[in-house]
């Protein structure tokens, strides 16, 4: 989950995955007014800069490449600390030097190196600060591609996606970066209902340490899970990593996205076309049934579906995949009723019996400039950029960014979105025919909302290879409370 933060706040994750390659993305938060009146103009809030940020990361064992990037104007500095392996005791690791950062716009490369990653971003580089990992095993149990977009430490998270029934596994990692210990609650949904075992409550995390629930013990043998993770005590970090498996031959893995809380109404984006299943997934966590009604938003305009029934407390599910065939998706699903979460499981294929996994997630309408600091584009893979706008016409433009140490970026573009329609960006279009690279870009939109999300995949001698991430703007100001003068001052 992306959650927005004010600056200085702190946490770290980490799981063992495969050589893994981190990014970095952290949003400001806003802060609540209160509405006692209308207050002085002098009293009013406003807003200010982002001048400090700490983005937390499911990490590898293995030494992982670690990219940052800001959005943000001015000078600053990355600094860049990991928490020890989970052999060793759960205590700091010296933090790097910090690593001036003297443009805007810029992405540095950061060492190398073992352990959970807490990545702080310190003056301008802060606005635009964020961190991302993305795993790739080429054969294997967990052969696949796997890739997540971190954030910082909170009392709550939201997932769509996983299932504990046979050939699947699902776990569950939560990271405290704190120096007391946190208390965890973990409940859910499923196809059939809520999840009430007591293995998911008062989950113990200790001090700047990591503990991984495995689900089979939280929810056995369950299918089309959704799960709401609460600390009691503390903050945490949380990761769901799902993989799946035909016997032998390995079925994919990947990171489920976290999610916004339950809406009236979800949008659900980077469902790009091709071979495979595509599973909607729609949970009702509520009391009460309802009913959703969705719409697809394809490259040819918006596709009415028939309704869909969601019992009380439970997941269920809708086949996309002849829709999908010919058409990128973004899926819109509106409650008649309570507040549902959705999101969608995509399984890849090619010729032979490998499949890839890959989830999508709730995504949340751009509303800044959003940071895409590392497209990979080196054939066989492809990165696309799927752009969906539901409401009214709407611009993206799409602007290279310098990286330190190699040649100069390519000439950006414009791309037009019409009204209720998805548009397919394919990255690898930026550059001349036939070069490689990779890129930092940025991406800004005008006119109408804009959602979207990229879509990493390559055609693999042994399998796809897949994996869909969402795309969050970084805003580069914060809200600042209301201050008033103390009426008993000087009293």
């Amino acid at each position: 989950m992306t959650a927005a933060r004010p600056h200085g706040h702190r946490g770290a994750v980490r799981v063992g995955v495969a050589a893994a390659v981190l990014t970095a993305f952290v949003g400001a938060g806003e802060q609540s007014r209160r509405t006692l009146g209308d207050p002085p103009a002098a009293a009013r809030s406003g807003s200010a800069p982002v001048v400090g940020a700490t983005v937390t990361c499911p990490a590898a064992d293995a030494a992982a490449a670690v990219v940052a990037g800001s959005t943000g104007v001015g000078r600053g500095a990355l600094r860049i600390a990991r928490l020890s392996s989970a052999a060793a005791p759960p205590q700091a690791a010296p933090p790097q030097a910090a690593l001036p950062v003297e443009e805007a716009g810029r992405v540095v490369l950061l060492p190398r190196g073992d352990g959970a990653v807490v990545v702080e971003g310190a003056g301008a580089v802060a606005a635009g600060l964020g961190v991302e990992l993305r795993s790739v095993d080429r054969e294997g149990p967990v052969r696949g591609t796997s890739a997540v977009r971190c954030g910082p430490t909170g009392t709550s998270a939201w997932f769509v996606g996983g299932a504990t029934t046979v050939g699947n596994s699902a776990q569950l990692v939560l990271v405290n970066a704190d120096d007391a210990p946190a208390l965890v609650d973990v409940g859910g949904w499923s196809a059939t209902g809520p999840l009430e075992s007591r293995a998911g409550r008062g989950i113990a995390v200790p001090p700047r340490g990591r503990t991984v629930v495995e689900l089979d013990t939280v929810a056995p043998d369950r299918d089309l899970l959704a799960l709401h993770v609460r600390t009691t005590r503390g903050r945490v970090a949380a990761a769901l990593r799902h993989v799946r498996a035909d016997g032998r031959t390995a079925g994919g893995v990947d990171w489920v996205p976290a999610v916004g809380p339950p809406g009236v109404e979800v949008l659900v984006a980077g469902l790009a076309r091709g071979p495979g299943s595509r599973l909607l997934v729609v949970t009702n966590p509520g009391p009460d049934a309802t009913t959703v009604d969705l719409q697809l938003l394809t490259d040819d305009g918006a596709v009415d579906l028939p309704a869909l029934e969601v019992p009380a407390g439970t997941s269920v599910s809708r086949s996309l995949t002849q829709e999908l065939a010919t058409t990128p998706v973004t899926a819109r699903v509106r409650s008649q009723g309570g507040a549902v979460l959705a999101g969608a499981r995509v399984l890849d294929l090619q010729t032979g019996p490998v499949r890839e996994l890959s989830w999508a997630g709730a995504a949340t309408v751009l509303s800044g400039p959003a940071l895409l600091a590392d497209v990979a584009l080196t054939p066989p893979a492809e990165v696309t950029l799927l752009l969906s706008a539901p409401g009214a016409d709407a611009v993206a433009v799409l602007a290279p960014l310098p990286v330190v140490g190699r040649p100069a970026p390519p000439a950006g573009r414009t791309v037009a979105v019409p009204a209720l329609t998805t548009v397919a960006v394919r990255l690898s279009t930026l550059l001349p025919p036939g070069s490689t690279a990779r890129l930092a870009l940025e991406l800004r939109t005008s006119g109408g909302p804009v959602v979207a999300a990229r879509v990493l995949r390559e055609r693999a001698a042994t399998g796809p290879l897949t994996s869909v991430l969402p795309v969050v703007s970084s805003p580069g100001r914060v809200r600042v409370p209301v201050v008033r003068p103390d009426p008993l001052a000087g009293r």
